[in-house]
């Protein structure tokens, strides 16, 4: 019997120990120490392909109950409705099975693009709603527990950088007060996360319907991309810890690649580092007439090699890696030879594009929107966000392609005769002739988010729990307390036996 009691205590504290040390896990993936001597250039070394979380956390307002720059009250509006308000609904909302799906077809790297001033109150510095952060740090932890990459960024916060007003550096000016309230909040909160961690500071900053949006800019929005590309690196690198040398990408004026928006881009100072820490940050959609726009035929790679070449040249000039944080092609054709023959220019694109990209020691993210709707304007979709994330016949190829392109055949997946069905997604329409992927929809159908505005109706709709990859904490604690509760039984029957 003695032998018997002393087993089980032995599996109680196994039980015990065991539960502690899968808490500690939990609570400490991704986390680490980031090392003042590792460059920039090592991290986008080792970085594998990319994958954009698009149409998701920076997601918009939009329909009957909001508007444009509509905020999002922590009483009424539940996270999930937020996050998939561009994605009809909560069957699309963010999963660890989604990460895992993206890993497995040969994903590295997540980019996170996040839409902060929708959950902030600017009248209390621009605090931000913790249960969003914790969101965000949820499915930033699911891809790092995958080994990816992550890059966080800021995303659709145009009519708050007041790019078209003099001098951003100025602390009072309204983009840097902005851009300084929102990095402080996020760097202090994803301070403990190691390398794998990138910070991304503007998305595409430009002055919204101004002058030359998309072509580089005036000059007055040139300079103030440089300050406040300085002025979010210098408060994430004051929140100390490890964001004095985390790796953060600077982009353009809007993430451009025309020649005037290379040639005013101004390094940030960062001069606690004494190797680099920074990665310039363009989006290139090459050719844009047909990867973008669906127009035209696609003519072969060499204006892919022109147009990488030419932000190779420039990015060898500053002394910065560079990340293509937003690339695709579209699958509506609206000119050219017809949709079948897009079809298959797609899987060339792909191959071409990923290939150059890596000869030229570039990091690349496809931009997926979820749209994969014949038609729509927006259709860059790959990987569905429903379950089971069936990637179509044609997403596949062009996956395929992609792997080729990057020298990872291992990814290559044999494609089936039957073709899954794709979840019907919003179309997504540009709103303009000059836009470009990645912007708000204008004709989303939106689901109402906080009430029926007939009958009044404000109770709001329990919120269903978004998929979890690990263990939840809670579950650990229980069998915490019940292995010590079982162990302490256990000891006192000895004892009573003992006495006997």
């Amino acid at each position: 019997m003695k032998k018997f009691f002393t087993f089980v205590f032995v599996c109680s504290l196994s039980l015990i120990f065991g539960g502690f040390f899968a808490m500690a896990e939990t609570e400490n993936v991704g986390r680490g120490e980031i090392s003042p001597e590792l460059s920039a250039e090592e991290v986008v070394a080792r970085m594998g392909p990319g994958w954009n979380l698009g149409n998701t956390f920076d997601a918009t307002a939009r329909g009957e109950n909001f508007g444009a720059g509509a905020r999002f009250d922590s009483n009424i509006h539940y996270i999930p409705d937020i996050e998939t308000i561009w994605l009809s609904g909560r069957g699309n909302v963010t999963s660890y099975t989604l990460i895992k799906k993206v890993k497995a077809a040969g994903f590295d790297t997540l980019r996170i693009p996040v839409t902060w001033s929708k959950v902030a109150d600017p009248s209390n510095n621009w605090q931000i709603r913790a249960d969003w952060l914790e969101r965000v740090q949820e499915v930033v932890e699911w891809a790092l527990a995958e080994d990816m990459h992550v890059i966080l960024n800021m995303h659709h916060e145009e009519e708050h950088l007041g790019m078209d007003i003099e001098n951003a550096y100025e602390s009072d000016h309204p983009g840097n007060v902005f851009v300084t309230a929102i990095w402080r909040q996020v760097a202090e909160y994803f301070n403990s996360y190691g390398d794998r961690l990138l910070f991304a500071t503007l998305n595409e900053p430009r002055n919204k319907g101004g002058e030359h949006e998309w072509s580089g800019g005036t000059q007055t929005v040139r300079d103030n991309v440089n300050y406040l590309n300085q002025a979010a690196l210098d408060v994430i690198r004051g929140t100390g810890g490890n964001n004095r040398y985390r790796i953060v990408l600077v982009p353009t004026t809007a993430a451009s690649s025309h020649a005037n928006a290379m040639r005013d881009f101004v390094v940030p100072t960062d001069p606690e580092n004494s190797v680099n820490k920074l990665v310039w940050a363009i989006h290139t959609y090459s050719p844009f007439g047909w990867a973008h726009d669906g127009n035209g035929d696609y003519q072969g790679e060499h204006l892919i090699r022109q147009d990488l070449q030419n932000v190779k040249t420039n990015a060898d000039r500053l002394g910065l890696p560079v990340i293509l944080s937003e690339w695709g092609s579209m699958l509506t054709s609206r000119s050219g030879s017809g949709q079948s023959i897009r079809n298959r220019n797609r899987l060339q694109h792909a191959e071409d594009f990923a290939r150059i990209a890596t000869e030229l020691g570039m990091v690349t993210a496809w931009w997926d929107n979820n749209s994969f709707t014949m038609g729509a304007d927006q259709n860059f979709g790959l990987i569905p966000r429903a379950l089971p994330h069936d990637i179509p016949n044609q997403s596949q190829e062009i996956i395929n392609r992609m792997m080729l392109g990057y020298g990872r055949e291992e990814f290559i997946v044999e494609i089936e005769e039957v073709e899954p069905t794709p979840t019907p997604t919003a179309s997504i329409s540009v709103p303009s002739p000059n836009t470009t992927a990645g912007r708000p929809p204008s004709d989303v159908e939106v689901d109402p988010l906080v009430q029926d505005t007939e009958n009044n109706d404000t109770t709001p709709e329990a919120p269903e729990p978004a998929e979890r990859g690990t263990v939840e904490p809670w579950i650990w604690g229980t069998l915490f307390g019940v292995g010590v509760a079982v162990g302490v039984a256990i000891l006192g029957i000895v004892k009573a036996k003992k006495r006997k």
